[in-house]
């Protein structure tokens, strides 16, 4: 899977303050900053020294949140109530 972010859910988020940020968590925003729409989430564990554990807890939240969707290897989104991570 390849993690791509939501660009609205930014501009939206970043402008109503009383909004809940799952980013003020340090680990979610250290993965969110490296998701590029390219890396696959192995390569995410790579990047972030995150582990495994640690990555598929946090892409959850961000999925929950709508920061994030997932997308497969051929660029089709991949449905979040199927997924396991």
């Amino acid at each position: 899977c390849i993690p791509h972010r939501v660009s609205d859910q930014d501009e939206m988020r970043s402008s109503n303050p009383f909004t809940y940020s799952a980013l003020k968590n340090g680990q979610a925003r250290q993965l969110y900053s490296a998701i590029n729409g390219k890396r696959t989430v192995s390569e995410l564990v790579a990047a972030t020294g995150l582990n495994t554990k640690e990555i598929s807890d946090t892409l959850r939240v961000l999925l929950k949140e709508h920061y994030i969707q997932l997308y497969d290897s051929a660029g089709q989104l991949v449905k979040s109530n199927l997924l396991s991570l």
